[in-house]
């Protein structure tokens, strides 16, 4: 009699190991569906986004923003929601599709662009901007507005006395093909970005960039920026003030 009980305690244990290994399966499943499919964490690693973002801030993108994935697919189900100009997302890099960029969207399918200086010029109309920080280096923070949403920017002293549009002429207009977005990092001055190798496919687009997770210490002479906190991403503007609303 003692055996079998030793034997129905080994049974139960067994079934209990199988139980927690079989639990810890399926949410390991879950939470890789989720991943694939809605929400995902990213590191940023380069200065190109700056001062909007900066290398070691934790993002979390929505991959559901635009789109739903068949999980571990790239197949699509439901409609698209539309990119907007201003948006920042997470994209396959079209040159090396294993590597992913983030970056904001300057202008979407059938635009119009023009990039002279520090002026991006949208379908015929200057997208308004204003300076509104001089570092003793030369560096140059300015406010670019898309419609009621507004943003950073960041130039370098190199790019106050010279073409800050890289390789583009003043008179290059560029269209945004079909199904396409044109994008550009917030440090101009510092991204590879649409400018140097054109447009991205929006099928490449990952996602949205909705929230800081952890946002890295900002340098001393950038706290200004940091009263605008998270939302910095999507400030609106008021039309009577021309500034953000608290």
């Amino acid at each position: 009699m003692p055996a079998l009980r030793l034997e129905s305690v080994r049974s139960s244990a067994g079934w209990n190991v199988r139980k927690l290994l079989v639990s810890l399966f399926l949410f390991s499943g879950l939470m890789l569906s989720v991943r694939w499919s809605f929400l995902a964490p990213y590191f940023v690693t380069t200065v190109s986004m700056e001062p909007t973002l900066f290398p070691g801030d934790l993002l979390m993108v929505h991959k559901a923003s635009y789109r739903i994935w068949i999980p571990f697919t790239h197949v699509e189900v439901g409609n698209q929601t539309p990119i907007a100009r201003g948006d920042i997302v997470v994209f396959r890099y079209p040159n090396d599709l294993q590597s992913e960029y983030v970056k904001r969207v300057v202008a979407i399918a059938g635009d119009r662009l023009q990039v002279r200086r520090h002026s991006v010029i949208l379908n015929g109309v200057t997208v308004p901007q204003e300076s509104i920080l001089i570092l003793p280096d030369g560096s140059t923070f300015r406010r670019e507005t898309f419609g009621e949403a507004l943003h950073f920017l960041q130039y370098s002293l190199i790019s106050e006395s010279e073409n800050g549009a890289g390789m583009w002429s003043p008179d290059t207009e560029y269209i945004v093909p079909p199904e396409s977005v044109f994008v550009m990092g917030d440090h101009r001055d510092a991204s590879t970005d649409s400018r140097e190798w054109g447009h991205v496919p929006v099928s490449y687009v990952r996602g949205k960039v909705i929230s800081l997770l952890w946002k890295q210490t900002r340098p001393t002479n950038l706290k200004f920026f940091d009263k605008m906190e998270e939302g910095h991403f999507f400030q609106k503007v008021d039309p009577e003030r021309g500034n953000t609303n608290p």
